[in-house]
C-alpha cells in the first residue's frame, strides 16, 4: 500500500478524522542498527470528524485531542514514548 494512502486510511480507522491536506514530512529508518522498520511521517491539516472506519484490530483506542499549546506541553513533558510520533511533531513544528 502506498504510504500516503495508508496514512489516510490509518488516520480514519484510528481516529475517525479526515484531513483537507496531508503533507509528507519524510520517511526514516526507525531501527538504524538493523536497517529496518521504516516510518513514513505526515502532517494532517484541518481535520474533521467523519466517523471511524470498521477495522479488525483487537486494540481499544482512546482518542485525545490537544490544541497546539497543550500538545507542546505534552511533548515537553516527554509523555510521548513513540519516537516516530515525537519526530513527526518536531518536523511539523519546524
Amino acid at each position: 500500500e502506498d504510504p500516503f494512502d495508508a496514512a489516510l486510511r490509518e488516520l480514519r480507522e484510528e481516529t475517525g478524522l479526515a484531513p483537507t491536506a496531508l503533507t509528507p514530512l519524510g520517511d526514516f529508518v526507525v531501527n538504524g542498527n538493523n536497517g529496518c522498520g521504516r516510518a513514513f511521517l505526515f502532517q494532517a491539516q484541518d481535520c474533521r470528524f467523519v466517523g471511524r472506519e470498521p477495522h479488525d484490530d483487537l486494540e481499544d483506542i482512546d482518542v485525545t485531542l490537544f490544541d497546539p499549546d497543550e500538545l507542546k506541553m505534552v511533548m515537553l513533558a516527554r509523555a510521548v514514548a513513540s519516537l516516530p510520533h515525537a519526530a513527526a511533531y518536531g518536523l511539523a513544528t519546524l
